[in-house]
């Protein structure tokens, strides 16, 4: 409960769609690195991942600029792809 002039604390466990995206795109882009380039796999490890915590979190977001709600998951799944694919092929770690 929160009482008058107080901040609402935040709960760690309402960001488990972060941590999970997060550790998709790492193990995932890890596994199929072995069949694909690597910067091809990253990328498409990070669009699942984000777009999997995008569908988790389609209730909470209210959509803006007439953006369709199916429309969240795959802008958020198509833009973190994009820079971590970019990114990995920009500065490679192996």
């Amino acid at each position: 409960m929160v009482r008058d002039g107080e901040q609402p604390k935040l709960v760690w466990w309402q960001y488990w769609p972060v941590i999970m995206a997060v550790l998709v795109s790492q193990f995932g882009g890890s596994f199929l690195a072995r069949w694909m380039p690597s910067y091809y796999a990253v990328a498409i490890a990070a669009f699942v991942g984000w777009a999997f915590a995008g569908v988790i979190w389609i209730r909470r977001l209210t959509p803006r600029f007439g953006v369709p709600r199916w429309a969240i998951p795959l802008v958020m799944g198509l833009s973190v792809g994009l820079v971590m694919g970019v990114l990995h092929y920009l500065f490679p770690l192996r």
